[in-house]
């Protein structure tokens, strides 16, 4: 039993002399990954995309997270959201709520969540790797789930790669629609 305890002692401790140097075993250290390349320095990690591909978003961590693993270089790719579709569903008046992903000229079969409601006349812009849609226009119903008109909104949705859902954030100030959007660096 002394002998087990004793292991298990020393287990524990390599454990922890190895969390206490980690970073300094990564300083200064760099590792290939798909892709692109992750350098670590004093107090960053760094990730370096080969050309053609992108960042997922994550291009620097701090060294004692430990978790470099999570930056990735991806394939660039367009999000297609929404609109006015060619072949209306009769309920929707044309307007439609779905997302497909294309790269290389072609659709990827990611999941990208559909809109809450389908919606035309909007923009949308990335910031970091979030998704922001804005304005445009959303169908409204009459009482039997007819849609009546078109209808310009202030609303503003968002999404994160991954997430399994489009969520509302703060609304412009008014509604807008056949409008642009663009990162801000302020």
């Amino acid at each position: 039993s002394s002998g087990i305890n004793a292991e298990y002692t020393m287990f524990l401790l390599i454990i922890l002399v190895l969390s206490f140097l980690h970073p300094l075993l990564l300083a200064g250290y760099g590792v290939d990954v798909p892709h692109g390349h992750v350098e670590c320095g004093d107090q960053f990690c760094y990730l370096t995309c080969d050309g053609g591909w992108v960042n997922n978003g994550s291009y620097r961590i701090p060294v004692e997270e430990d978790d470099w693993q999570q930056l990735a270089c991806v394939e660039p790719a367009t999000l297609i959201i929404a609109g006015y579709s060619t072949k209306p569903d009769p309920d929707t008046s044309g307007r439609i709520d779905s997302v497909e992903v294309y790269a290389n000229s072609s659709l990827v079969e990611h999941s990208v969540p559909s809109l809450p409601l389908t919606r035309s006349y909007h923009t949308a812009t990335t910031v970091g790797g979030t998704v922001y849609l804005t304005g445009g226009q959303v169908n409204d119903y009459d009482e039997d789930g007819n849609v009546i008109r078109g209808v310009y909104t202030k609303t503003c949705l968002k999404w994160d790669f991954g997430s399994d859902q489009w969520t509302y954030t703060a609304d412009l100030s008014f509604a807008r629609w056949w409008h642009s959007a663009a990162e801000w660096q302020n």
